[in-house]
């Protein structure tokens, strides 16, 4: 994410990748190139192209996974604009893609615990202009999402304040234009981050920033505690290997 100062976040942020084991560490946006404070990762296997969020940069973004052609999708505010970085509304969090559809989707968390926060997604390769459809506003602070393509669910966490905050949600996928309603399927988060969906086994595996990491199925039944302070925790990712997960 970069460095804190008195003004935000700097323009510090990076992006790198290494092997599973953590070898061969590679920077493939180095610091202040191209974005701001990237969040939350996410491969689109098919383009080979990776699509990130860029907080106080506001904007959705993408490259291919050497770190090429960057490109801005969604732009919510000057960069260079103190004011604009400093508007939590303009702030974009998580992200998914659904290549099979053609869209990415995306949080903007809005202020802390604000009940400002909402979820959007656009097409990934409009004819014209890209229009940015509104699935989902008024949420306590929407933070990471999931997709779950075979039931046609997103799921996200939200980091907001209690009874709708600190959860994990879901809802159908809508089709165009339509609304649909959420529902909550875990409580109790302390700042309720990482999100990542294990379809095979059909559960969830959650992590918050208090250090904990949670397993939970994915109606929300059966949540245990991994582990239950590991630090200052964000992000999760899952990996099915040869030798097992």
């Amino acid at each position: 994410m970069g460095q804190p100062s008195p003004d935000g976040w700097t323009k510090a942020g990076s992006i790198q990748r290494c092997n599973i084991d953590g070898s061969n560490l590679t920077t493939i946006l180095f610091a202040g190139e191209k974005t701001h404070t990237p969040k939350q990762l996410v491969i689109a296997s098919k383009a080979k192209k990776l699509y990130w969020c860029d907080r106080e940069g506001m904007r959705v973004m993408r490259c291919n996974l050497d770190g090429s052609n960057v490109e801005t999708l969604v732009q919510n505010g000057d960069v260079e604009n103190l004011e604009h970085r400093k508007d939590y509304l303009r702030w974009c969090i998580g992200i998914q893609v659904d290549e099979a559809a053609g869209y990415v989707y995306w949080t903007q968390k809005g202020p802390p615990k604000g009940g400002k926060g909402r979820i959007f997604r656009c097409l990934l390769e409009p004819e014209g202009d890209r229009e940015i459809e509104t699935l989902f506003d008024g949420l306590p602070e929407p933070i990471d999402l999931e997709l779950d393509l075979r039931e046609q669910y997103i799921y996200w966490t939200d980091r907001g304040d209690v009874p709708y905050g600190n959860t994990v949600n879901r809802a159908k996928i809508p089709a165009r234009g339509e609304k649909t309603m959420h529902e909550i399927l875990v409580r109790k988060l302390h700042e309720g981050i990482g999100l990542a969906l294990d379809e095979r086994d059909k559960s969830m595996y959650i992590t918050d920033l208090l250090g904990g990491v949670y397993r939970a199925d994915l109606d929300g039944k059966n949540e245990a505690v991994l582990f239950p302070d590991m630090g200052t925790l964000t992000g999760i990712a899952l990996a099915h290997l040869e030798a097992g997960i």
